[in-house]
């Protein structure tokens, strides 16, 4: 079921963000819900610089590895 949120915000922001809305031809309110899915899903994964930097960590990936094998036969403490 959906739900009612209130933001309060400058007229800069709201400015600029009704301009944007409109150029995308949606209400302002799914505008702004879009908008924070959309950085809520950039946020979930990373990019390829992190992930160029992960996979050069090989003491890492071991730890990962180790944990997903661990994941797998339920041990430890998931928190």
């Amino acid at each position: 079921m959906a739900k009612t949120v209130t933001i309060r915000m400058d007229d800069e922001a709201y400015e600029t963000l009704s301009k944007h809305a409109e150029q995308d031809h949606r209400p302002l309110g799914q505008y702004i819900e879009l908008a924070a899915l959309k950085h809520a899903a950039q946020e979930a994964f990373c990019d390829d610089d992190e992930m160029n930097t992960i996979l050069a960590d090989d003491d890492l990936l071991k730890r990962i590895r180790r944990g997903l094998s661990d994941a797998k036969a339920h041990r430890g403490k998931f928190v």
